[in-house]
């Protein structure tokens, strides 16, 4: 009964399990730096804001789905970088309260 109204009033199926979002090129984001990942982030953003437009004009059911697809890598992609930005910060702080010094070898006798 629930999945008729559901399906009725969204007009697509219910998905009850969570799904995994492609991350594409995501695992390689840690690696560009502060500037990679803001522009990572923009270029989700744009591609979401794209795809809201087509749907406005159209409203379409494969418009909604492209919508609903970059919406999840816009989601995925700002929690990856949310998360390598706080990665970041802590790995600056715990730099900062324990600089790194060498360990002196002893000498054998």
């Amino acid at each position: 009964m629930l999945t008729k109204l559901w399906h009725r009033l969204f007009g697509r199926q219910v998905v009850w399990q969570r799904s995994i979002v492609e991350l594409g090129d995501l695992d390689a984001l840690a690696r560009t730096g502060l500037a990679g990942m803001l522009l990572a982030q923009e270029k989700s953003r744009l591609e979401f804001t794209r795809a809201w437009e087509d749907f406005e004009r159209s409203s379409s059911q494969s418009a909604r789905n492209r919508v609903d697809g970059c919406l999840a890598r816009l989601q995925a992609t700002n929690a990856v970088v949310q998360s390598l930005l706080n990665e970041h910060s802590l790995e600056q702080r715990l730099a900062a309260e324990h600089p790194q010094t060498e360990n002196p070898v002893g000498k054998s006798r």
